[in-house]
Parts: structure tokens; C-alpha cells; sequence
């Protein structure tokens, strides 16, 4: 298999604590004033920045500062998330870092270059999901099927093919090994996607791809290739994926089924899986409900951190392989369940 690795992770940088001063002479304060302050500050932290707490403990090494970091940033996160206040703070801070070239863990890139032509065209029906409105309209059955994507995708192919054939749905396996969007060969994902669905028009396209990412994007305007995991190299990786998956919908599929990378074992691998993953949530979004990506990077590896096993059926099974990047066995059928369970919801089955 053709992998990219990029030796270049991001460092957390250390804050240094000021050293203690006395204040000078002026106005004192009680010491119940200062508890409201201190009070009102932490209110206002949980308010605004509750998952922040959350997302910082779930990248922190393991050991016990992570796990007091995570406990008291599980209940903050969940309170921050039920309230607008901490989404208000995100736009004001994204709205003063657009232009600032963040790491590999801040890859949202405020926009994506040629966003507005996709998008700009009539909105229909079929740009909302089913199950979120009220429809007359029966669900339509499912027909067909296109499985595609690199290695990643192999044996997820075979475990819906198994499913869905005996129904009466003609399931398409098309993997393409040591492939990727971050590069031309062995294909170019630009140009193989709108041959796959003129070869074999689908209703559904589930895929499975980055196991290869990583290499250096072009971004246009004469400016240089951008390296990733940046959000320069994000957003160039957005307008490909969505190139991709245009090509799939405007060659007649009505649906974009797109699996999330779970998270690799290698360190230096994982900002890489991070990047992929955003950059493909902001392509899909011009989509409406024709494309979803379907949260199997949560399924198999919560919070980002790998695991090479989980209970599955009542048990603890290996899911991935020795390579630490792909799904075994059991892991592609826990993937393919997981794919099925979004065409129940979207197709009546024959």
C-alpha cells in the first residue's frame, strides 16, 4: 500500500504561569467581592468555552492530569453545547483568525475556493433529508449500490454485497488500493468519478478513502503547494472531495454515503486523518441532504483516540488490523451495519 506520512505535528504550546505580585496601592476589594468575580469568571468559562475544556483533555497524553482534564471537561462540554453562547464565541474567534495559518488540529477553513458555484444552483426537494421533514413522498427502494474508495474500503464491499444481494440490490465493488484525493496516482479521483457512474449508474454511492493522504496540494493564485495539515491544504483537499462526489451526484446517484477516517495508530498519521475528515464534512455540506458523512471516526475511535478493540455483539473483539490504519473483519462489519442502518432510514429495501 502506497502511505504518506507527514513528520510534522502540531506542539502544544506551553504557557508559563506570571509570578506573583502584590497589587499596588488604589481601591482594595473584599473578600466576598472577589469570590463573585471568581465565581462569574467560571460561569462564564463554562458558558463559553465548556467544550473547550472537553476537547483540550481529549488530546492531552494519557495519564492522570487527562483523565481530571476529561472529567471536568465532560459535564462543561455538554452544558456549552446545549447553549448558543459557545458557538457565538467560535464565530467572533474564527472571524479574527481567518486569515492566520492554523495547525493541523484547527483545519475549518472559513471558506472553500469555488464553494459558491456548487451551490448556487435552484434548491429542491432533494436537498433535504428525508428524515428531517415531513414527506408524502414513499421512500424509494433501493436498486443499486457503488462501494468505492482505497483499501479502506475492502472487505466493507464484501460485507454489504452480502447483505444487500440477496435482496435484489446490484452492489458495485470498485476499490482502487494505494489511491488518494491529495494525489494523481494510481487515479485521479477527479476524473475516475464521473467514469464509475456513467460505467455503472447507482442510486447510492458509500465510500471509504484516506489511507494514502497527506501529499502537498496546489491552491492556485501562484502561490506554493500547501503542505498539510494546514487549512490552506484543508480547504484545497474540500474543493477536490467535492469535485468528487458532484461528479457522482450529477452522473445520475441520489445519494453520497461517505465514511469518516477513524483515527489512526500512529501519532504522526493522526493530523492527517483530522484534516481528512474536516475537509471532507465542509465539501459534503453543498450537498444538503444528497450527501452524508456517516460518523464511523466516532464508532470506532471516540474522542480521536485510537483503539484496536471494542465491545462488539456483548464482547471485547479486535477491529482493526495489525497495520493500525485499516478496519479487520469484524470492524468492516461493524462499518457495513452502520452503512446499512443510514439506507434503511433513507431507501425501503426490496
Amino acid at each position: 500500500m502506497d502511505q504518506h506520512e507527514h513528520d510534522a505535528t502540531p506542539t502544544p504550546t506551553e504557557v508559563s504561569r506570571p509570578e506573583t505580585q502584590e497589587a499596588p496601592g488604589g481601591r482594595s476589594t473584599t473578600a466576598r467581592s472577589a469570590i463573585l468575580v471568581v465565581v462569574l469568571a467560571a460561569v462564564l468559562c463554562v458558558l463559553f468555552a465548556g467544550d473547550s475544556i472537553e476537547s483540550s483533555g481529549e488530546e492531552m497524553p494519557e495519564g492522570v492530569p487527562r483523565d481530571v482534564v476529561v472529567a471536568v471537561g465532560g459535564p462543561t462540554g455538554s452544558i456549552a453545547r446545549a447553549l448558543p453562547f459557545a458557538s457565538a464565541a467560535d464565530a467572533v474567534v474564527g472571524w479574527f483568525e481567518a486569515d492566520d495559518p492554523a495547525p493541523a488540529r484547527a483545519v475549518r477553513p472559513a471558506t472553500v475556493p469555488g464553494q459558491a458555484g456548487a451551490s448556487a444552483g435552484a434548491i429542491t426537494e432533494a436537498d433535504f433529508d428525508r428524515r428531517a421533514v415531513q414527506s408524502t413522498t414513499p421512500a424509494p427502494t433501493l436498486k443499486s449500490l457503488l462501494v468505492t474508495g482505497d483499501s479502506m474500503s475492502q472487505p466493507l464491499d464484501v460485507h454489504l454485497a452480502r447483505a444487500l444481494e440477496p435482496k435484489g440490490v446490484d452492489v458495485v465493488r470498485d476499490p482502487h488500493l494505494g489511491s488518494g484525493i491529495s494525489k494523481t496516482a494510481p487515479v485521479d479521483w477527479t476524473q475516475l468519478a464521473p467514469e464509475q457512474i456513467a460505467k455503472d449508474p447507482v442510486d447510492v454511492v458509500v465510500v471509504l478513502l484516506g489511507a494514502n493522504e497527506g501529499f502537498p496540494l496546489p491552491v492556485g493564485g501562484g502561490k506554493p503547494d500547501a503542505d498539510c495539515c494546514t487549512a490552506a491544504w484543508a480547504a484545497a483537499y474540500a474543493t477536490r472531495a467535492r469535485e468528487v462526489a458532484q461528479s457522482w451526484l450529477d452522473g445520475g446517484a441520489q445519494q453520497v454515503l461517505w465514511l469518516a477516517l477513524p483515527a489512526p495508530q500512529d501519532p504522526r498519521r493522526q493530523p492527517i486523518t483530522r484534516a481528512v475528515n474536516a475537509a471532507v464534512r465542509v465539501a459534503l455540506g453543498a450537498f444538503g441532504g444528497r450527501a452524508t458523512m456517516l460518523p464511523t471516526d466516532d464508532l470506532f475511535t471516540p474522542g480521536g483516540r485510537f483503539r484496536g478493540s471494542m465491545v462488539v455483539d456483548g464482547r471485547e473483539q479486535i477491529v482493526r488490523r495489525e497495520d493500525g490504519i485499516h478496519l479487520n473483519e469484524v470492524g468492516s462489519e461493524l462499518a457495513a451495519q452502520t452503512t446499512l442502518a443510514e439506507l434503511r432510514r433513507l431507501y425501503r429495501l426490496p
